[in-house]
């Protein structure tokens, strides 16, 4: 991305040669007849901007200034020389709903349990049991901010009021979830129509929500020994409407069995509370896990709490910030060890979806606008660009002459009609530039970098 806007159109700070209009220190301030003329003869006069006009008109953006080597280059760029074996799942969609934090960390959990017990590659954890308890946790945090804030000016909550709840998250909510809940099989908990499409229960819980709110700060004003008791009833009326929609979930201490067949035609039975089969059959632990961030904005080397928990009494969202190959040496290293990697990144452009690729250099913007989308990643940061979508990485290819990463394998949770069977190609440059956490333990770190998370001297990210 080399091309800058005045390579193309000359100085931008030189004055247009008509006079018309309200001028201040030698600029037009308003758009007039005369300057839209003025550039609409220049642009006609292009035959280039001619063509294009027809195709971009006609076509998708993205059908037009895909590069043309960029299709036939790919087709070979789907190997690694480094790859953890992870499978996929037909059930590793998330479908119309925002959890993809879950997807991405049960990805890791049911890999772990696949590898331990032989199971078949459609063996998950159910990511629907773990978002059950996600918007209920989520809830009960809203509600008791109301409660302890009741007495604040309504400006000072309205905020919080407009959006008491996502069906997103991050890696600390997960966290703080299994530990609390565990964890059951997707068998036992399966994905109901309104968890692959929440759009209206979102709706539906948001709206009662928000009146509920109102409600606690009435109340506490008017009879402030009942808002505990009305606190509760509310919480009720949420768990009532998730269990309406996803069905009824054991809770953290119920026995359920599962069963299954592995792929030698062993039969095998356990009988366990979600707390137990987690702890026993994941061998997965949530607690050896922490953030690693890149993020140009700040310091390197401290620790920097970006979000507040979403549970009651959970945990705060802290990352070590460090440099973009300190995070990829880390990367290397787990999956050479054969651990995928949860990581956290900007997906709204630089992707193909048909293809499953991100990547940077896919799209040839100078050829259909004169001009390049060209800011580095502090920039991009800054102008809203944070990471929106979790995945895992689990795969890299390392080039043999330099050593240095080209692209890296990742498991995507849109199904298996984009990419290859849900697989995705990153390449190194769109890592680079997109990605911003990832999760990690003191084994794959250097001892300073562990000793910062370890003295939990956090920077408030503001």
């Amino acid at each position: 991305m080399d091309v800058k806007l005045n390579d193309t159109f000359g100085d931008l700070n030189t004055t247009t040669s008509h006079t018309p209009g309200n001028v201040t220190d030698g600029r037009t301030n308003i758009l007039d007849d005369y300057l839209l003329a003025e550039w609409e003869n220049e642009f006609m006069q292009s035959a280039k901007n001619n063509l294009t006009q027809m195709a971009l008109s006609r076509n998708k953006i993205e059908s037009i200034i895909m590069k043309d080597t960029y299709n036939t280059k790919l087709k070979d760029e789907f190997l690694f020389n480094i790859d953890t074996g992870m499978t996929n799942s037909k059930y590793n969609n998330q479908n119309d709903s925002g959890r993809c934090f879950i997807f991405a960390a049960c990805n890791i959990f049911s890999n772990k349990v696949i590898k331990k017990y032989n199971l078949d590659t459609d063996f998950q954890i159910s990511q629907s049991y773990v978002w059950f308890y996600d918007q209920l946790e989520k809830s009960n945090y809203f509600l008791q901010e109301m409660v302890d804030k009741a007495d604040q000016p309504f400006d000072d909550v309205k905020s919080d009021i407009m959006s008491p709840i996502e069906d997103g998250g991050d890696w600390a909510t997960v966290a703080d979830l299994v530990n609390k809940y565990g964890l059951v099989p997707h068998q036992v908990f399966p994905d109901t129509v309104q968890a692959a499409s929440p759009d209206k229960l979102n709706f539906i819980l948001k709206q009662k929500l928000r009146e509920f709110a109102l409600k606690i700060r009435q109340l506490s004003k008017q009879n402030p020994d009942k808002v505990d008791e009305y606190k509760e009833s509310c919480l009720q009326a949420i768990y009532s409407t998730l269990a309406l929609t996803l069905g009824t979930p054991p809770k953290p201490q119920d026995k359920f069995d599962w069963e299954f067949i592995d792929t030698h035609g062993n039969y095998t039975s356990f009988t366990v509370t979600p707390i137990e089969f987690y702890k026993q059959h994941v061998d997965f632990d949530v607690n050896d896990f922490f953030g690693v961030m890149n993020d140009p904005r700040y310091e390197y080397n401290q620790l920097y709490v970006i979000d507040n928990p979403d549970m009651v009494n959970g945990t705060f969202t802290s990352f070590v910030n460090v440099d973009i190959d300190t995070m990829k040496q880390s990367v290397i290293d787990m999956l050479k060890d054969g651990e995928p990697v949860y990581f956290a990144a900007n997906v709204d452009d630089y992707d193909n979806r048909a293809k499953g690729v991100f990547d940077v250099s896919a799209f040839d913007y100078p050829a259909a606008f004169n001009f390049d989308l060209d800011m580095d990643k502090k920039q991009l940061l800054l102008v809203g660009y944070e990471a929106d979508h979790a995945m895992v990485i689990t795969g890299v290819h390392i080039d043999p002459g330099t050593n240095e990463p080209v692209r890296w394998k990742v498991q995507n949770s849109w199904g298996e009609t984009y990419g290859d069977n849900g697989w995705w190609l990153m390449t190194d440059d769109w890592f680079d530039a997109f990605v911003s956490f990832i999760i990690t333990t003191e084994d794959y770190v250097s001892k300073d970098t562990y000793n910062v998370w370890k003295k939990q001297e956090y920077i408030k990210d503001e």
